[in-house]
């Protein structure tokens, strides 16, 4: 995924751990049963995503809850 980026891969790693713990993407295998240098696989959470971004549309709008 970084080099289709061209990015650094270990950047690439910290937005996607991060995406991770927000529960945006998951992972498989998942974090603790990893193994140093294993391949990992990503996949979008697309509710949990369409959630933040309806969250930050109605913070950019003024209308918190």
């Amino acid at each position: 995924m970084a080099k289709r980026l061209d990015a650094v891969e270990g950047t690439v790693q910290m937005h996607l751990r991060t995406l991770e713990r927000l529960g945006h993407v998951s992972s498989d295998p998942p974090p603790d049963s990893r193994k140093s240098g294993q391949r990992v696989r990503y996949s979008a959470n697309a509710a949990s995503i369409e959630r933040s971004i309806e969250a930050l549309a109605t913070a950019v709008r003024g209308q918190t809850e």
